[in-house]
């Protein structure tokens, strides 16, 4: 026997079904004994609906938190616990958020564009760059990277938009997709800001030379783990990254193998940990989270770093 849909449900959602299903046979109960059977049929689909639904929602829930720069990576949602906006030398922007040791990173050439496009090619200037928990960076500053940011800068010194990429490990065997990428209000790190003076920037900094060939990252990033400041630049298909105490006072350290300065060259080939080589810290400002260095090392590998200097906000 069938029972007729009501037109106002044909065009519901599913949850509006099951509870019109619900309450037509709940009360047909005692005119049908079929319906007790259907009933229970009924209730369990509904209740499966309902589990299946929060617990989908609770693992890829994109929350709107003030800041917020969250996305689904590969699935899952990621959402960094601190997040700021920075100038870029270039006179564009730099949206950077971390949770311990992974860390979403944006270069924005023009601050003026509103919608950007990522990827497509190694000399798109606009990058994201994603650092895992393992410290494996990934990036789309590839040809077979994509992306697209759409973004918009506030009048109250924040930003907020939205994004989606793909990007690739720098022997591109690995991938990394982000979607449903949220951002929301997050500030300018402007270093010093008087109430009623001006306000001061320090930009993120990050030089040396590889083998006497000048490294020059197109990201500058930061993380912090366990107490440890992780500084890193970026190229398309390398990466050079210190490792220092965060609370360290300026002075000059050894970097010795499993010792707690060290330094590490990352390519296509892996990993190159420093095996000896000197740390400088210059300053370190612990209120304005700024600090200045200076370092050299080698590796195993053969590879010699020499003239590295960063400035990081972290």
């Amino acid at each position: 026997m069938g029972y007729p849909t009501p037109d106002f449900i044909k065009g519901a959602n599913i949850l509006q079904f099951y509870t019109y299903r619900i309450r037509y046979y709940f009360f047909s109960l005692t005119f049908d004994p079929l319906n007790r059977y259907y009933m229970k049929y009924l209730i369990a689909s509904a209740l499966t609906f309902l589990f299946i639904t929060f617990f989908t929602s609770c693992s890829t829930e994109i929350q709107d938190n003030s800041p917020a720069l969250q996305g689904v990576r590969d699935s899952v949602l990621f959402r960094t616990s601190a997040s700021r906006v920075l100038n870029a030398s270039t006179g564009g922007l730099i949206i950077r958020g971390e949770r311990n040791t992974e860390a979403l990173n944006f270069l924005i050439q023009n601050q003026n564009q509103s919608q950007i496009a990522l990827g497509g090619s190694s000399s798109n200037p606009n990058i994201a760059v994603y650092t895992s928990l393992e410290g494996v960076q990934y990036s789309t500053a590839f040809n077979q990277a994509s992306g697209v940011v759409n973004l918009t800068v506030n009048g109250d010194n924040t930003v907020s938009g939205d994004f989606k990429f793909t990007a690739f490990t720098p022997n591109l065997t690995d991938t990394v997709v982000f979607s449903r990428g949220f951002m929301y209000r997050i500030p300018f790190l402007t270093g010093t800001n008087q109430p009623d003076g001006p306000v001061e920037t320090t930009l993120d900094a990050f030089t040396a030379r590889v083998n006497g060939v000048i490294f020059n990252p197109t990201v500058i990033s930061s993380a912090i783990n366990s107490g440890v400041l992780r500084v890193s630049g970026q190229t398309s298909n390398t990466s050079t990254n210190i490792f220092v105490p965060l609370g360290v006072a300026p002075g000059t350290y050894d970097m010795e193998v499993g010792g707690t300065y060290s330094g590490t060259y990352v390519n296509a080939a892996g990993t190159a940990v420093s095996t000896s080589g000197t740390l400088t810290i210059v300053s370190n400002n612990t209120d304005d989270r700024i600090m200045v260095g200076e370092f050299v090392f080698e590796t195993a590998e053969g590879f010699t770093i020499t003239d590295g200097e960063f400035t990081i906000n972290y």
